[in-house]
């Protein structure tokens, strides 16, 4: 069955193909923004929404093109922090692609909840999209993508203390054009993709695009006996782009997708000693897998194989996605009005083996929808010196989650025969002394937001190459929540023990009155952003910005089991101080970018799970402040128009202050998931080939030092509360790359290797120590492939 999707899908891509020969190749130009320099592929950027070559603004960006990001094999949304210091991505699930956490320059949030958005905005094509469980796409057709760095205040506002990214899909041009690459690699994944546009009149253009990934699972499940986690997904993309004449451009934009993924696949890090039942001494000592440890079930896995596991339950997804959106751009005759109008809706469901065991200690299944509308407009003006831009934003959006546990089943048969515990086994919470307890949970959401923006941002030429920045914005959101926690046992099993046939354990806002915990809270904000940047000529850039950005409070969407969790939390504030230069020596052969960053961070949200002797509380709360500063440079060298070479580092020093979390005093503690120091680097070399066209050799190896990936609460010496930090030392992973390309440029053969030293990192890990587990998340294992392109 699988070879037949894949087979489908590439006969879809071909015949995709065959109708582009149909357009015709001539017609009025609708080009993209992507542009050559002399020496360098300059890319333009519209991070500061106008058209502007990244080395003319004044502010910290990484740009890659879609080449680029095809030659780094590029697929999916986590492959981007390989090409970007200070930026860490990570799937939530198995470490999977799944509601990814974005962390940049050490400002992020762990939480894998479907309503909580990451302090990092994700824009696809100008359309922020508000829920972690919309940012698990491909990467295909696109034109370039944007990693803006800082607080994003102005011009962005909704939720940007860690920055933005800004994903730009391939518009149609005035000519007919055509890619398609299919890839296959170990563990018999495949990926295909590929694009056609070009003009179907003087004033319409046309661009559709599809991709496919499939196979590729390499953990073997030891019950099973078969090789899990496969890719099973695609999606397409269609942009219309209409010019009735030279002051209306209408572009529409199309897309739609299916994921049946596979989850990843846990380790188990077993973190209970078997005679004694406390932590064991090999978790307290940092060492989580092939340890001496056991789980509450007394299950271990000792096979020190970061790709087998014992799992009773495969993990999958079941996502489908659909948006569209409409960017208007008029000439009022000296006034540009820019209007974006967008609806997206996502719905799905995902099964989570959250135990990485045979066993049923905790199984989880989550259900969600997402739908949202937004609408921006925006007017840019010029008044000679003045660059201005004002606008508005108005968005809503309706979070809907559907959540099943079944926790400790595997006592029920146990459990039954006690005495007064019915033969299903199941034994609510706190009626055991012991605090021993089977059931099934279904906890369900609903949240829904309305978010409303006014801002103005502008650039004044105060003399030839000094420019002064400054931008205000004032959002208010609010959000209405509805939270809902039952027993899933039948009405018998719960009379049984005096509880309700409906079940309830918890129902907010209604169980939250006597408390003051309201079911509806506003957050409002007024950011900014003011700086100096000063050109002597067209080579040169030095500039300084002070800014700010906020991200709005909320509510927990986690299982909730009493209305104090349900308690919502407040908004986290970030005021960033930077100064920076672009530097474009030797007739712009090399280009040499580096900035200096300090961040004063107040109200940080941080999420926790606290184990509790029961069941582990889900708590995010505003808990700290914090203090981060450091350092991104870059440097692109065209040694020759053979050889180029491109480098970057990141450095980071992040600590948290005044931050009482569970008790416990961690002021002066690092943040998770920041690496103080990370690199990354590339090398692209070609050579001719006669009598066949060229040879092209890259090499593309990123750095990252030790980092905290999990914090461990434990009991020192004298029984008081402390913390263990976890740390995975640094590593290196290398990607090499040889291609052969026609004269042409039209075909192109490669191999290609990822992680080709075999580096499996801990990536990350959830602290489940009240049911003896911790799930660890373990980074994916070497991949050789070969792949084909087609281009004209």
């Amino acid at each position: 069955m699988k070879k037949q999707r894949i087979v489908r899908f590439g006969t879809l891509l071909i015949s995709a193909s065959a109708l582009s020969l149909g357009m015709p190749a001539k017609a009025q130009d609708v080009s993209s923004s992507e542009s050559d320099g002399p020496n360098t592929n300059e890319i333009i950027v519209t991070a500061q929404k106008r058209s502007q070559s990244i080395n003319d603004v004044a502010a910290t960006i990484s740009a890659v093109s879609g080449e680029q990001l095809q030659d780094a094999g590029a697929v999916e949304f986590r492959d981007l922090e390989a090409l970007s210091t200070n930026v860490n991505i990570q799937g939530a699930y198995g470490g999977g692609g799944s509601n990814p956490n974005i962390t940049i320059r050490g400002v992020g949030l762990s939480d894998f909840n479907d309503n909580n958005s990451s302090p990092a905005g994700v824009y696809v094509d100008e359309v922020y999209l508000v829920s972690p469980t919309m940012l698990s796409f491909g990467l295909f057709d696109l034109e370039r993508v944007e990693v803006l760095k800082g607080p994003q205040g102005t011009l962005y506002g909704r939720n940007t203390t860690a920055g933005a990214l800004n994903f730009h899909s391939r518009k149609p041009t005035g000519e007919l054009s055509a890619q398609a690459q299919v890839s296959y690699e170990q563990f018999d994944r495949v990926t295909m993709q590929g694009g056609v546009g070009g003009p179907l009149s003087d004033t319409f253009g046309l661009r559709v695009a599809a991709t496919g990934d499939f196979g590729g699972g390499y953990m073997l499940n030891r019950v099973s006996g078969k090789k899990e986690n496969d890719r099973n997904n695609w999606a397409a993309r269609a942009v219309a782009k209409w010019e009735p004449s030279a002051d209306l451009t209408v572009l529409t934009i199309v897309h739609l997708g299916r994921d049946k993924s596979e989850l990843g696949h846990y380790q188990h890090g077993a973190l209970l000693d078997p005679v004694t039942g406390q932590i064991c001494a090999d978790a307290l000592a940092g060492k989580l897998l092939n340890n001496s440890c056991v789980d509450i079930a007394g299950y271990s896995d000792t096979d020190n194989n970061r790709s087998q596991g014992d799992y009773n339950l495969r993990p999958v997804t079941r996502y489908n996605s659909f948006g569209t959106s409409t960017r208007i751009d008029w000439n009022l005759g000296g006034v540009d009005l820019t209007s974006v109008t967008a609806y997206e809706e996502l719905d799905g469901f995902r099964v989570d083996e959250s135990d990485g065991s045979p066993n049923v200690v905790v199984e989880s299944r989550y259900a969600v929808n997402v739908k949202q509308f937004s609408q921006e407009l925006r007017l840019a003006l010029n008044f000679g010196r003045l660059d201005l831009i004002v606008g508005g934003y108005a968005g809503r959006d309706t979070i809907r989650g559907n959540n099943d546990y079944d926790i400790l089943g595997v006592f029920r048969p146990t459990f039954a025969t006690l005495p007064g515990v019915p033969l299903s086994g199941f034994l609510p919470l706190g009626v055991d002394p012991s605090g021993a307890f089977a059931a099934r949970l279904n906890s369900s959401f609903r949240q829904r937001t309305t978010a409303l923006a006014a801002f103005a941002h502008g650039i004044w030429e105060i003399s030839p190459g000094l420019k002064f920045q400054a931008g205000l914005r004032y959002t208010d959101e609010e959000k209405s929540f509805k939270t809902r926690t039952i027993y899933e046992e039948s009405a018998a099993d719960l009379a049984a023990f005096g509880l309700s046939a409906d079940g309830i354990i918890i129902d907010l806002p209604t169980d939250g009155a006597t408390l003051g915990i309201p079911g509806k809270k506003s957050f409002n904000r007024l950011s900014w952003t003011t700086g100096l940047s000063y050109e002597p000529n067209n080579d040169l850039l030095f500039y300084g910005t002070v800014s700010s950005g906020f991200k709005s409070g909320g509510f927990n969407g986690g299982l909730i089991l009493n209305a104090v969790e349900g308690t919502p939390y407040e908004q986290e504030n970030l005021t960033a101080y930077e100064v920076g230069s672009k530097l474009s020596l030797f007739d712009r052969s090399v280009q040499l970018n580096g900035s200096f960053f300090y961040y004063d961070y107040a109200d940080l949200q941080v999420f926790q799970l606290v184990n509790t002797g029961g069941v582990p509380v889900q708590i995010l709360t505003n808990a700290a402040d914090a203090e981060i500063y450091g350092l991104d440079a870059e440097a692109n060298i065209m040694l020759s128009d053979r050889l180029e070479l491109r480098f970057g580092i990141g450095a980071l020093s992040d600590k948290f202050k005044n931050a009482i979390l569970s008790g416990i005093d961690r002021s002066g503690d690092r943040l998770i998931g920041s690496p103080r120091f990370s690199f990354t680097g590339g090398m692209h070399y070609t050579v001719s080939l006669p009598s066949v066209g060229s040879l092209k050799a890259q090499l593309l190896a990123r750095y990252q030092s030790s980092e905290i990936y999990e914090n461990f609460e434990i009991q020192d010496a004298a029984g008081n509360p402390d913390v263990l930090p976890l740390k995975q030392k640094g590593y290196w992973t290398v990607d090499p790359r040889i291609s052969i390309e026609t004269f042409d440029g039209r075909w192109e053969f490669a191999i290609f290797a990822k992680n080709l030293f075999n580096v499996r990192p801990i990536a990350g890990a959830l602290n489940l120590s009240d049911f003896g587990f911790a799930e660890v998340f373990v980074g994916p294992p070497r991949r050789i492939g070969a792949s084909l392109s087609f281009s004209f």
